[in-house]
């Protein structure tokens, strides 16, 4: 058993590095990358690790002028605290909504 916190909490780091890496490949490129992070991945702006991504399914919807979005992750079947469970990250504002927030 983990705690809801502590998911939460580790997920928002790797939603931030996203969000990050988001914002230089924008720079880099003058656009936000097609999907949410495999071609960042691909491209060495960002590294996340195949346990992560068992555990967590990532969408983003990034803001086609260059400033902000949203990262979404949810949880799947390999998660200790189940399938289903979504944080969301407004790249505007940085804040998280969803699962394990108050």
């Amino acid at each position: 058993w983990i705690p809801v916190s502590f998911c939460a909490s580790e997920i928002k780091v790797k939603m931030r590095s996203i969000a990050q890496a988001a914002d230089i490949y924008y720079s880099d490129n003058g656009e936000f990358p097609t999907d949410c992070w495999e071609t960042m991945k691909d491209e060495g702006y960002i590294e996340i690790k195949k346990s992560v991504t068992n555990k967590w399914e990532f969408e983003c919807n990034f803001a086609e002028e260059g400033e902000g979005g949203t990262i979404s992750a949810t949880s799947t079947e390999e998660m200790s605290a189940g399938a289903g469970n979504t944080v969301h990250f407004d790249m505007d504002t940085g804040r998280f909504t969803g699962y394990g927030q108050r």
